[in-house]
């Protein structure tokens, strides 16, 4: 596996996941449903190795945490 390219996509999600907070907003169905169909796509990308999705279940954990204070 490439680990470069895969922390690079890391990184490029996690910034087009910030720029899809502000265009959709934090709480919209829009919004959730680019981070389940995103993070799903970088996993099959990768082949679902235990690292990737050890990765999307942290970042997917993140986002949820956050949106749990959001919400507050």
């Amino acid at each position: 596996m490439d680990y470069d390219a895969f922390f690079k996509d890391v990184a490029m999600w996690i910034n087009q996941s910030n720029q899809n907070q502000l265009k959709f907003g934090f709480g919209s169905d829009e919004f959730w449903e680019w981070v389940m169909f995103s993070s799903g796509e970088i996993c099959n990308k990768y082949e679902n190795k235990p690292i990737v999705l050890k990765q999307f279940n942290m970042l997917l954990s993140w986002l949820d945490e956050a949106y749990q204070n959001w919400k507050r």
